[in-house]
């Protein structure tokens, strides 16, 4: 998607940051939101709205902020129509190549256990070539309990989702 698919929203007297958008027939509702948002102390930069924008609940899904010292619950993976839920990543502990080179392919099998997944390959260049690239393997990421954990002021678990199966590619 080229520039010309962009569109500039006329700056309002009212707004902090300009809107941008790459969304050709924006719902009112989706609009609305995005207004209020150009308008909002904390949002810097623009307000951007993906092709496939809509009306969510107080943020347009599809709409893109980044904030000052905030976090806006309602800009944080709230769709109409999505699964809702807090972190799905845990952020890392090790970097890709620290991993590839500090793991074994047995222990990450072990922590594999009962999830399907298609093995570890071999780095195919780079300095780790010829090594088990082991840089996505689940010892490399925080442990996921204790973010949930560290977020409790913020959600409420309901459930925990346990993975069948990873594909990578």
């Amino acid at each position: 998607m080229g520039d010309r698919d962009l569109e500039w929203v006329e700056d309002e007297e009212n707004f902090n940051v300009p809107l941008i958008s790459w969304c050709k027939d924006i719902e009112d509702g989706a609009m609305a939101q995005a207004a209020d948002l150009a308008k909002h102390p904390v949002v810097f930069r623009h307000v951007a709205l993906m092709p496939d924008c809509h009306q969510g609940y107080g943020m347009p899904i599809g709409g893109v902020i980044a904030c000052t010292n905030a976090v806006i619950p309602n800009a944080v993976g709230v769709d109409i129509e999505f699964f809702m839920s807090c972190s799905h990543d845990a952020g890392r502990v090790m970097g890709r190549m620290q991993a590839t080179r500090s793991l074994t392919p047995k222990e990450c099998d072990q922590a594999m256990e009962g999830i399907v997944y298609d093995r570890w390959s071999k780095v195919k260049r780079g300095k780790t070539k010829g090594m088990y690239d082991l840089s996505e393997a689940p010892q490399a990421y925080k442990d996921i309990d204790a973010v949930i954990e560290a977020e409790r002021d913020l959600i409420e678990p309901i459930v925990k989702l346990r993975p069948l199966g990873v594909i990578k590619g």
